[in-house]
C-alpha cells in the first residue's frame, strides 16, 4: 500500500509506480518535504533527481545529482567487495569510525572525483549519512516505485 499522500503521482495503471509524467512534481514535492537540502550532503539542491533502490524499486529522497553518483559509485564498490545492498550501512559506519582505512581512502578517493575540494571532516560527514541513509528501512515508509524491482537482487 502506497502513502495516500503519494498516489496522485501514480500511474493510472499500478497505483504502486511513480508515473514519468509525474516525476517533475514528485520532485518537486519531495524537495520541498526535505526543506529543499540534500539528505546527505546537507547541501541545497541545485540538481535534484529521484534517488530509489535498485534492489526493490522503491523510490528514497531526493538527492543532488552529484550527491547521487556519489552514491552509486558507493554502491558498486561496496557490491564488489561482497556486500548486499541490505548490509552497506555497516561497512560505511566501520568506514566513518576508522575501522577501514582502505575502504575509507577508497571512498574519498571516489568523494574527491565529484567533489575536488571536499574536507576530509566534511567527507566523514557525508559517509556518515549516507550510513544513516542506507540503515533506514524504507520499506516501512510506503514510498511508491521508480521501476520495477531488479530480477538479480544487483
Amino acid at each position: 500500500m502506497v502513502d495516500a499522500q503519494f498516489q496522485q503521482f501514480a500511474m493510472p495503471s499500478d497505483s504502486r509506480r511513480l508515473a514519468s509524467r509525474q516525476r517533475p512534481a514528485y520532485r518537486e514535492m519531495m524537495s520541498s518535504l526535505q526543506d529543499g537540502k540534500d539528505p546527505i550532503t546537507g547541501t541545497r539542491l541545485n540538481s535534484p533527481c529521484i534517488d530509489h533502490d535498485h534492489d526493490t524499486g522503491t523510490c528514497r529522497l531526493v538527492l543532488n545529482r552529484s550527491t547521487n553518483t556519489f552514491e552509486g559509485k558507493v554502491r558498486a564498490f561496496l557490491i564488489q567487495q561482497g556486500w548486499k545492498p541490505q548490509q552497506f550501512a555497516q561497512p560505511l559506519f566501520d568506514a566513518w569510525l576508522g575501522r577501514n582505512d582502505a575502504v575509507t581512502t577508497q571512498l574519498y578517493e571516489f568523494a574527491l572525483e565529484i567533489w575536488p575540494y571536499l574536507s576530509w571532516e566534511r567527507f566523514l560527514t557525508y559517509l556518515r549519512n549516507l550510513a544513516v541513509y542506507y540503515g533506514t528501512a524504507w520499506a516501512y515508509y510506503d514510498h511508491l516505485l521508480y521501476e520495477k524491482p531488479s530480477k538479480t537482487g544487483c
